[in-house]
């Protein structure tokens, strides 16, 4: 198994078993990849990129992670609500990545924005990961 596939995993188990990631979304409604069908609001895992730290590292992955999450409440509260409950419930995530180690896991950006539509509003947290072998 990768680094992105652990770390991935992690992730999801991680917001799947987090009560208020539940409150935040009416429920458990985090999906890998955009949902077909899916009723508002629900969050996904989007982009996921890895590479070589560097050479110094050793085996250490660097991994950029953007989860989005997106809804059709009236205001932008309710996706920066559930973009807060992910950073609080990913602050905890466990280190043991079954394989790896999960070193760093940052924030390095937030954002709430309402779509073309008019009525659909996404927010995106990006990460940036360190992962190691263990």
């Amino acid at each position: 198994m990768s680094a992105e596939i652990a770390l991935r995993a992690a992730i999801l188990t991680r917001l799947k078993g987090d009560a208020g990631f539940a409150a935040a979304l009416g429920g458990e409604r985090v999906f890998d990849g955009a949902p077909q069908r899916q009723s508002f609001p629900f969050a996904f895992l989007a982009e996921v990129t890895a590479a070589p730290l560097d050479a110094d590292a050793g085996d250490a992955e660097e991994l950029r992670l953007t989860i989005a999450v997106l809804s059709r409440a009236a205001t932008r509260g309710e996706t920066a609500g559930a973009l807060d409950a992910i950073r609080e419930g990913l602050a905890v995530l466990d280190p043991d990545l079954g394989g790896y180690r999960l070193a760093n896991l940052t924030v390095t950006s937030a954002a709430t924005e309402r779509l073309n539509d008019g009525r659909t509003w996404r927010g995106t947290l990006r990460l940036r990961a360190v992962c190691e072998p263990a």
